[in-house]
């Protein structure tokens, strides 16, 4: 099993590179999502603006959307 000194300062930059790694590529990917999105909530908005709604199919809507990635 690994061990993690904290007060090795090798250890601690190497795991410092390894997070700023991972949260550069998490960074990159939602960047890179942003396009999908913006087309993705364009096509919900036009869907969604002309339906006719009531009180219950709001809720559903927003209730499903709330636990969905739509």
């Amino acid at each position: 099993m690994a061990t993690h000194d904290s007060d090795n300062p090798v250890q601690s930059a190497a795991t410092m590179d390894v997070f700023t790694q991972r949260l550069t590529d998490i960074q990159r990917r939602y960047i890179d999502s942003l396009p999908d999105k913006l087309e993705q909530i364009d096509r919900l908005w036009n869907k969604l603006r002309f339906f006719n709604w009531t009180d219950d199919s709001l809720k559903n809507a927003v209730y499903h959307g709330a636990h969905t990635c739509w």
